[in-house]
């Protein structure tokens, strides 16, 4: 009996061993190029006019040689907060975001943990729109205060671990560089902030 649990302890450890230096999986081989994919989802934190602001993204990829990736990107911003300066008749909240490209390099630490480099480069939106409360007493045209698109370029870097299978999570960090907020009462920098949070993602690279 002691001879079989040496023997089984031996295969366990042998097996350990041989899964730590698989090699990644792809989907197919494009001449001398493994292709890979993955799509995340996430969220982060950023201040925004002396108050915290949570940010919503997705993001989707092809991986070429577990290495470089090229994408999309989508961003949302939760920001509930009620505003009044700009108005007498109500209160209005501010609403943004912007879609991109983004290019991304990854480094491997271990069988399990990558770090990543990244920068996305793309346009979005932001506007002050009335609450619902005061939007049925206006025609569709005059929910919105104001409105204007920018430009944006971020760079970024995430820390990833792989919890299992095709699934990681990620710690991230960013600095949102915009072109200016050419909106009423508004400086022009009101989104250029550095942002941290968390991803959950799902890929085959």
């Amino acid at each position: 009996m002691k001879h079989i649990y040496m023997i089984a302890l031996f295969i366990s450890v042998t097996a350990t061993g041989l899964f730590g230096q698989e090699k990644p999986e792809y989907l197919f081989q494009w001449g001398d190029y493994n292709i890979g994919v993955y799509a995340g989802l996430g969220t982060r934190v950023s201040e925004l006019d002396n108050s915290a602001a949570g940010w919503l993204d997705a993001r989707a990829a092809i991986v070429i040689d577990g290495t470089w990736a090229i994408g999309l990107q989508g961003s949302g911003l939760y920001y509930d907060k009620k505003l009044d300066d700009l108005v007498s008749d109500g209160t209005y909240h501010l609403s943004s975001g912007y879609t991109g490209i983004f290019v991304e390099r990854m480094f491997s630490l271990g069988t399990d943990f990558r770090l990543s480099l990244s920068i996305t480069s793309g346009a979005g939106v932001a506007r002050y729109q009335y609450d619902k409360d005061y939007q049925k007493a206006k025609v569709w045209k005059d929910e919105i205060i104001d409105e204007v698109t920018f430009a944006v370029f971020e760079p970024g870097f995430e820390f990833q671990y792989r919890v299992g299978g095709h699934w990681w999570i990620g710690i991230n960090g960013s600095i949102r560089n915009t072109s200016p907020l050419r909106m009423i009462g508004t400086a022009d920098g009101l989104l250029r902030k550095a942002t941290v949070g968390l991803t959950v993602k799902w890929g085959i690279f």
